[in-house]
């Protein structure tokens, strides 16, 4: 048991946020998982992304009793149950429901509208400053990146990432699977 657990979730709750996750488990896995993201900015930047199966549980928030690779096979093969997810959340219910919302479409962060995608540099927050943090105005959205990697670990508000160093227009990206 997580000892900030001060949020509970009815029955009803839970299984609409399974039924997000396992959607976003999908998405995940068709469009980002394995793959590496050249992002080219308007100023000439250039950084390269990445979407793990091992970040997917921490990017929806939710406690559960799986470890992050059983969390991510149980929601892709749509086999998670309601069981797995902790009635006890350390997130209220409004940012785990907004969390669910964004999971659902994770992949739009980089499929959809790309003149409202940025790529900030240094988003301070409360808890982390991230490196790299993608923002997408269309759907406020946001995914910040973390490890000399860049890959993706926090799934936010596009609306409350606002204090970064720079902010620059994505021009362009291209995929690439990574060797594994």
């Amino acid at each position: 048991m997580h000892v900030n657990n001060k949020h509970s979730l009815s029955v009803g709750r839970i299984m609409r946020l399974r039924k997000q996750i396992i959607v976003g488990a999908r998405n995940y896995h068709k469009y980002l998982v394995n793959k590496v993201f050249k992002l080219v900015c308007e100023d000439g930047t250039e950084v390269d992304i990445r979407f793990y199966i091992s970040d997917f549980k921490h990017m929806t928030g939710l406690y559960s009793n799986l470890d992050d690779r059983n969390f991510y096979q149980k929601c892709f093969s749509g086999t998670i149950g309601i069981g797995n997810i902790d009635v006890r959340q350390k997130y209220n219910w409004n940012t785990l429901r907004i969390k669910g919302d964004y999971i659902e479409k994770i992949h739009e962060l980089l499929y959809k509208d790309g003149k409202k995608t940025l790529l900030l540099e240094s988003l301070i927050t409360n808890t982390y400053v991230f490196p790299y943090t993608v923002i997408n105005n269309s759907n406020n959205m946001c995914v910040g990146f973390v490890s000399n990697m860049n890959k993706a670990r926090s799934l936010r508000k596009a609306s409350s990432s606002v204090n970064s160093l720079s902010k620059n227009q994505l021009l362009q990206y291209s995929p690439s699977h990574l060797g594994v």
